[in-house]
């Protein structure tokens, strides 16, 4: 019971830790909110003293499942897991969505809960690792396994590094399961001994590692791999349905923006496409518009059938080289001749990676039905007496637009957080113009649309790509150029145009409001500057000789102590585990009689020799099968030769090549 003791909380702590690190560095990557987070962490304990008490014993691990299915069958009979775990879940689609714009299915469509149960369910999986590995003296890869896929979905996901208090008790945890792995194999106390050890040392290296190289600081050096596997990723929905496979059909193009909780945008550099344009500007990539308002969500009508009919003026030809197969074209606004819009999209029926098309700053229509007037009644009122108030009655197109451009840039500061509809709204847009602090394109663009129709100009919400393209240059765009913007109907010119209601606080959505109104704004520049009349009392100084530059003293970056200091440690612990390994083993050679020194000894032996790819000499076999079957007591000569095959054998050892050397001495701690 003394020796259990030790084990139990070895087991404890580390798996506390381990769940407390990967299962925080999950939720400080999404959005995951918990009603009763210290419930959650009670619950975590509970189950890690259960498991630490159960896992020491002959069928504790059979009893540990055994409670564990109890549990389950009472989450699934007590109905609140479920949508729990998918209002979780679709928290993380939401993610995946607003990076890569793959649409949520349907299934994860709800609305926004806690995820106490889910994230408790969770933890407790992570500590039952854990502390198997521990207490059962198992293999840690189911542990190490289940502590990093936490940390690979956030990283895969969101591409940012978690809380560094959270990565920190990860990192920590998984360095001290994988240097005491070996050990603990042999002797649960000696690990748990090197555990208490290894701690400090292993903590303070993080620790250094993390203070000298904050999150701020880290760079990606892998862009080009990286965006290599996801354009592999990408592709392989197009490739699984030539083979005659659908298995991506929950995720098509959405036919809903939901507004009410919105996601936060993520930075993810997922490569889309290739534009190339004959002039220099910004170049709109329409992908699908939305004509239905509900005042939570933008929708489209089914069988909705447009055209996009370019006209005005010339803005050269641009070529599109989509580096995945997309359902439907991403098609730059606007584009020259007519393009039929199926549901508010052009679809790719060609199959077609490369398009080059001519372009116009406008799109040619005659007057649109109502359906782009249309706005919930309430909405409705509300927000054309908000117009009212911002541009009053009588105004032209123009002046309607412009005024509203104005007013929504300057309604709140661009930031890419997530948000959510505060309880008893039903309008987001008017909600965001009255009482939002920070948005993205989605809630400007939203925002805008609202306005214009409330005052009898026709608009739609549009979703796709911005770029800024540089005249003959190829530009790359990426998920993080994921836009939405608004395209009006000016009636006196029957056209459809773009008007950029996103301010441009961010250089990855950069504003451009109306070009006329614009142009106009802009300050005549001065032909002759103005002159000073140099004077007696105005005339400079005389010119005086250079002063040398002092030159620069060479400082040592300072990564390159803390990288030193982080090797050095990892050495002695390294050296350390191999030191207490080789003694367990000495320990048990030199204990008892002379026959079963010569048994310890001869396990060894079989190690080194299948290292060596050597048979057991026949001398010896023989010598260990009298110790073992027969009452013969071994002769000190007798015994002299296993030692004496033992020293040849590590000398043979020796003289393999340096990374040979290496995993002998460090993994199988022979030499």
């Amino acid at each position: 019971m003394k020796r259990k003791v030790p084990m139990l909380f070895e087991s404890t702590v580390l798996s506390m830790l381990g769940a407390w690190g990967a299962v925080g560095c999950l939720i400080s990557a999404f959005p995951l909110a918990l009603d009763f987070p210290n419930r959650v962490v009670l619950a975590w304990l509970c189950w890690a003293l259960i498991c630490g008490t159960l896992l020491c014993h002959r069928f504790g691990q059979a009893t540990a499942l055994g409670l564990a299915a109890v549990g389950a069958g009472w989450l699934w009979y007590e109905g609140s897991f479920g949508p729990q775990l998918l209002s979780a879940l679709g928290t993380l689609a939401k993610a995946y969505d607003g990076g890569y714009g793959w649409g949520i299915p349907e299934a994860l469509q709800t609305e926004p809960m806690a995820a106490d149960l889910p994230v408790a369910v969770l933890g407790m999986i992570l500590i039952f690792a854990v502390s198997r590995a521990v207490c059962c003296r198992k293999s840690n890869a189911l542990a190490v396994a289940a502590l990093l896929l936490p940390l690979a979905a956030c990283l895969v996901v969101t591409d940012t590094v978690p809380k560094e208090e959270n990565l920190f008790g990860l990192l920590l945890c998984l360095c001290l399961l994988l240097l005491t792995d070996a050990v603990r194999r042999e002797s649960g106390s000696q690990a748990g001994r090197l555990t208490v050890l290894a701690a400090l040392p292993v903590a303070l290296a993080l620790g250094l590692l993390l203070h000298f190289c904050p999150r701020e600081s880290f760079v990606n050096t892998t862009q080009q791999l990286r965006e290599n596997l996801l354009a592999s990723f990408m592709a392989l929905p197009e490739k699984l349905q030539e083979q005659g496979l659908d298995w991506f059909s929950g995720f098509r193009q959405r036919e809903k923006v939901e507004l009410s909780s919105l996601p936060a945008q993520l930075l993810l550099g997922v490569p889309v496409a290739e534009v190339t344009a004959e002039q220099s500007g910004p170049v709109y990539l329409r992908v699908k518009d939305y004509d239905v308002y509900t005042g939570t969500a933008w929708e489209s009508s089914n069988g909705r059938q447009d055209t996009l009919a370019g006209t005005g003026e010339e803005r050269g030809m641009v070529t599109v080289n989509t580096l995945n197969l997309q359902n439907n074209l991403l098609l730059p606004a606007f584009p020259d001749g007519q393009t039929f819009l199926t549901d508010g999209a052009a679809e790719n029926e060609e199959k077609r990676h490369e398009y080059t098309l001519a372009l116009r700053g406008a799109s040619m229509g005659a007057f649109p039905g109502e359906q782009w007037l249309k706005l919930p009644s309430e909405i409705s009122r509300r927000a054309k007496a908000l117009l009212q108030s911002i541009c009053g009655e009588g105004s032209t197109v123009e002046q309607t637009v412009q005024a509203v451009a104005e007013y929504v840039q300057n309604a709140a500061r661009y930031d890419r957080a997530a948000t959510s509809m505060a309880e008893g709204e039903t309008d987001f847009a008017l909600w965001f113009l009255e009482q939002g602090e920070q948005g993205y394109c989605v809630h400007f663009a939203t925002a805008a649309a609202v306005l214009l129709r409330s005052g009898g100009v026709p608009a739609r919400y549009v979703t796709g790509y911005r770029t800024d393209a540089l005249a003959g240059e190829t530009v790359k765009v990426t998920s993080d150029d994921a836009h939405a913007w608004v395209e009006y109907y000016n009636y006196r010119t029957w056209t459809w145009n773009i008007l950029e209601a996103t301010p441009a606080v961010d250089d990855s959505a950069p504003t451009e409001t109306l070009t006329e109104t614009t142009q106009s704004a802009q300050p005549e520049p001065q032909t002759q500057p103005a002159t000073v009349p140099v004077t007696q009392a105005t005339q400079l100084p005389p010119t005086t000789q250079p002063q040398p530059v002092p030159e620069e003293k060479w400082e040592l970056p300072l990564w390159i102590p803390v990288t030193l200091v982080t090797l050095a440690l990892l050495w002695v612990l390294m050296e350390a585990q191999r030191l207490v390994r080789i003694g367990l083993r000495t320990v048990r050679q030199s204990k008892g009689t002379g026959n079963q020194q010569a048994v310890a000894i001869y396990r060894e032996l079989g190690v080194l020799l299948r290292l060596l790819k050597r048979p057991v000499p026949e001398t010896l076999q023989s010598l260990v099968e009298k110790a073992m079957f027969s009452q013969h007591a071994l002769t000190r000569e007798e015994l002299e030769a296993f030692p004496a095959s033992q020293s040849a054998c590590r000398r043979a050892l020796r003289r393999a090549p340096w990374w040979r050397k290496l995993l002998y001495r460090y993994w199988f701690a022979v030499i």
